[in-house]
């Protein structure tokens, strides 16, 4: 019988997770929009869209929109939706170049935004945004290695937080360890 990715969702279960990432993020988005939408609205810091062409923020900002939710999206699926219980880390599907492929997403999203608003005051939203999504992130990749030890430290060593590297695109290293190998 053949189950629907969602029958393998366990959103309990989650190693890792900063106990208040969820609320804080979904804090910090309403906080970004409330600020995005005052300062579109009013005008406040909103000048450079005089300076910067229509057609020029439309297709940057759709283009990162678009990049943000296909991070969203694969990670989404390759994290919550796999059989199996999370007894090893996860290192398939875009987790295979990316450590922290949500976190990115939510930053392309918002510079997509940023993009096509070109709000200053967003802007300012989205630096520290960067420092939320490192104290997450830092918070996270602690409580991973405790629970998954040497794997999850191997795993940090080859597969860089954000900026994929071409080389994994090419040959992956990690599956050549010893650790890695089913």
């Amino acid at each position: 019988m053949h189950r629907s990715p969602s029958s393998f969702h366990n959103w309990s279960k989650l190693p890792g997770e900063h106990p208040k990432g969820d609320k804080l993020q979904i804090g910090f988005f309403i906080g970004f929009l409330l600020v995005w939408i005052t300062d579109t609205v009013l005008h406040g810091t909103t000048w450079l869209n005089q300076v910067v062409p229509l057609n020029y923020r439309l297709g940057g900002g759709v283009f990162f929109i678009i990049i943000a939710y296909c991070l969203l999206r694969r990670s989404e699926v390759d994290l919550f939706y796999r059989p199996g219980q999370f007894d090893y880390p996860v290192y398939q599907g875009i987790y295979r170049y990316l450590r922290h492929p949500m976190y990115l997403g939510d930053l392309l999203f918002h510079v997509g935004i940023g993009i096509l608003s070109m709000s200053v005051a967003a802007w300012c939203i989205i630096g520290v945004s960067v420092f939320l999504y490192r104290f997450l992130i830092n918070y996270e990749e602690q409580a991973l290695i405790q629970k998954y030890g040497e794997k999850y430290l191997i795993y940090m060593k080859i597969v860089p937080r954000f900026v994929p590297k071409v080389k994994l695109f090419i040959s992956h290293p990690l599956y050549e360890t010893p650790l890695f190998q089913k």
